[in-house]
């Protein structure tokens, strides 16, 4: 019976632990690939989404917008046949057009009025400056402003998760890649070299995956 070569009986025990080492290193990195990938994707899709969201809440915006100033300039209007009508005497014609502005812009004219603005150089240049006085809809408008600039915040999010997934597939397929030259080179130290390179790079590249943020599928 031939004897045993104790030193060629440890470089296969070592080869054989080196290659399942490999071949674990591969195949998660392998299932990681996969799983970067798919949270890429579906971060896009929220992209897509959050882009849409901002586009849609920017239409009614604008034309929020649109509507305000519209009914600006027709409260404009109204307030300057008012204040003629004020100044000529006529008190039915002035409460007549007084009662078409907003309550919000009545309230505001009364309170001007009361300040005396020809006499006070400290009143309000007009009624639309009068301390409280907020258009109607104006708050509905930044609250729309604030939507947009929310979806428009989240998109940008989800782009930049989306693209950190992206870099994280990267270093998996450098991880594949040096172990897969590792497994067919012949001297043992490069090989040694490039498997212990594959296991830092995953390990720290898994360690980043950890810690990324979730995608619902």
């Amino acid at each position: 019976m031939p004897e045993t070569d104790p030193a060629a009986t440890e470089m296969a025990r070592s080869d054989f632990w080196r290659e399942m080492l490999i071949a674990v290193v591969m195949g998660v990195a392998t299932l990681a690939t996969g799983w970067s990938s798919y949270q890429s994707s579906l971060w896009g899709g929220i992209q897509t989404f959050r882009l849409a969201d901002m586009g849609s809440i920017g239409r009614q915006a604008a034309v929020k917008e649109v509507e305000l100033g519209q009914q600006h300039v027709l409260e404009l209007f109204m307030l300057e046949r008012f204040l003629d009508a004020h100044e000529d005497g006529d008190e039915r014609r002035a409460g007549f057009l007084l009662g078409r502005l907003s309550p919000e812009l009545q309230a505001a004219t009364r309170a001007w009025l009361e300040s005396h603005p020809k006499d006070n150089p400290k009143a309000a240049r007009s009624p639309f400056q009068v301390e409280g006085y907020v258009q109607p809809g104006a708050d509905a408008l930044a609250e729309l402003r604030r939507k947009q600039a929310a979806a428009y915040a989240a998109a940008d999010n989800a782009n930049r998760t989306s693209d950190s997934y992206v870099r994280i597939t990267v270093f998996f397929g450098l991880v594949l890649f040096l172990a897969g030259i590792s497994a067919v080179l012949k001297g043992r130290w490069p090989r040694r070299g490039l498997v212990a390179a594959s296991v830092v790079i995953l390990v720290v590249t898994l360690f980043f995956l950890a810690r990324m943020p979730l995608a619902a599928g």
